[in-house]
């Protein structure tokens, strides 16, 4: 009777003991789940400039993040919508500032630039030559020096993926990679502008390898980081790669 007694309680206090463990792990648990889903929404706010860009005879502003050496803003046309998102979501070294401040920025970066000597400047031809002279060149596998060598591309455009995107959003561009000897995990702006330099005709770490494979992968890597950047940047390029 005592041993039934003790067995009885025993496995009671067993059953409490992994009861009261279960629940304050599922509490920790979800805790956690809780303060990472908090800090995943956090809005960065990044120390940032504005620039504008004329583009097609259109004129573009952007936030860009000296200290980052990155684009951190959607692209705009309008103006006043460039300077209600700096207000809300970017800082000075000085900290936040309301819209009339931003937009006072904003009008000043029509003059100047932080970036370059002069504005940035992408004409519809740069556009068009971009287009038809990479779409050459995956053709016939012969070098364009036609393609536009516009400074813009090199510094903004190609390098709009300065996030790390995941290598696996490359592996459309796994098969040409191969062919010019690229690793997926080398993927980058710095790289793909190297290839293409090459097909441009110009001195490149990638001389002697295949143009059509080359160009292929400019071709693919423009089109998904324009298509995984903030919006503004994907219509407004889009027909780079139509």
């Amino acid at each position: 009777m005592f041993l039934d007694s003790f067995f009885i309680f025993y496995f009671i206090g067993m059953a409490l003991t992994a009861f009261l463990i279960f629940h304050f792990y599922t509490k920790s648990k979800n805790n956690t789940k809780k303060k990472l889903s908090e800090e995943s929404n956090r809005i960065i706010k990044y120390i940032a400039g504005i620039e504008a860009v004329e583009i097609a005879d259109h004129l573009y502003f952007y936030a860009y993040s000296h200290s980052d050496d990155k684009v951190v803003s959607p692209l705009f046309k309008d103006i006043g919508s460039m300077a209600e998102f700096a207000s809300k979501n970017l800082l000075q070294r000085d900290g936040e500032h309301d819209y009339d401040y931003w937009l006072k920025l904003s009008k000043l970066s029509q003059e100047e630039s932080n970036l370059s000597t002069e504005r940035y400047i992408v004409t519809q031809n740069d556009i068009k030559q971009f287009n038809i002279g990479l779409k050459q060149v995956e053709n016939t596998g012969t070098l364009n020096p036609k393609l536009p060598q516009n400074p813009f591309f090199e510094y903004i455009l190609f390098d709009l993926c300065r996030e790390n995107l995941q290598v696996d959003i490359f592996e459309p561009l796994e098969e040409h990679a191969n062919n010019i000897s690229l690793d997926l995990d080398d993927i980058n702006g710095s790289e793909v502008f190297e290839l293409y330099e090459y097909i441009s005709g110009n001195e490149s770490n990638y001389n002697g390898i295949n143009p059509k494979s080359a160009a292929a992968v400019v071709k693919g890597f423009i089109s998904i980081i324009l298509s995984n950047s903030q919006s503004g940047w994907q219509t407004t390029f889009k027909s780079l790669i139509d």
